[in-house]
C-alpha cells in the first residue's frame, strides 16, 4: 500500500514527506502522533471508526462524507455529535472542495481544530455518562414495548435525525 500511495502522491504533485508511515505505538503516543497531523481525510467505503475517534480525541479535524450505510456514516455521526458540520460533505465534489479549503486556509483549519478540542469535553461524542443514560432509556423503551404488546416487532425510534444529512 505504501508504494501505491507514494506513487499517487507524486502523480498529484504532493511532497513525499506529506505522508508518514510509522510502526505501532502505545495508545497515549498514538494519540499524540495523530494530533501532529493537519487533518484526517476519511474514506467513503468504510469510514474511520475507531481511528476517527482517536483522531478527534487528539484534536485532529476530520473531513468526511456521509454515505448510504452505517459503515459509511460513522464519520458523519462523529462530527454531528461534536456539532461540527464544516467538514461534513454530502457529495464527492463537496468532499474535495472541503478538503482543499481546509488544506489552503490555516485559519479555517485552526478554527475547526479548536471546535474539535472543545467538543471533547462539551459535545456528546465523548460523554460516556450521557451515552449510558441514553442506552438505558433505549433498553427500557424496548422492554416496555415487548411487555405491552404481543406484537413486539414494532419499530422503536428515539430522537430521529430527520433532515440532518
Amino acid at each position: 500500500a505504501e508504494v501505491h500511495l507514494r506513487r499517487e502522491l507524486e502523480a498529484h504533485g504532493v511532497p513525499q514527506d506529506a505522508l508518514v508511515f510509522t510502526n505501532k505505538f502505545a495508545n497515549d503516543e498514538h494519540i499524540r502522533v495523530k494530533g501532529a497531523a493537519s487533518v484526517l481525510l476519511d474514506t467513503l467505503e468504510y469510514n474511520a471508526h475507531v481511528s476517527g475517534l482517536d483522531a478527534l480525541w487528539a484534536g485532529l479535524p476530520l473531513v468526511t462524507r456521509a454515505g448510504s450505510h452505517m459503515a459509511r456514516r460513522c464519520g458523519a455521526s462523529f462530527l454531528l455529535a461534536l456539532g461540527i458540520t464544516e467538514t461534513l460533505a454530502r457529495t464527492a465534489d463537496e468532499y474535495v472542495a472541503v478538503a482543499e479549503a481546509v488544506s489552503k486556509d490555516r485559519g479555517k483549519l485552526e478554527s475547526i481544530r479548536r471546535k474539535v478540542v472543545s467538543g471533547r469535553y462539551n459535545g456528546g461524542l465523548f460523554d460516556t455518562k450521557a451515552w449510558v443514560a441514553g442506552f438505558q432509556r433505549a433498553l427500557t423503551a424496548m422492554w416496555e414495548v415487548r411487555v405491552a404488546s404481543p406484537d413486539h416487532r414494532r419499530q422503536i425510534v428515539l430522537r430521529p435525525l430527520v433532515g440532518v444529512l
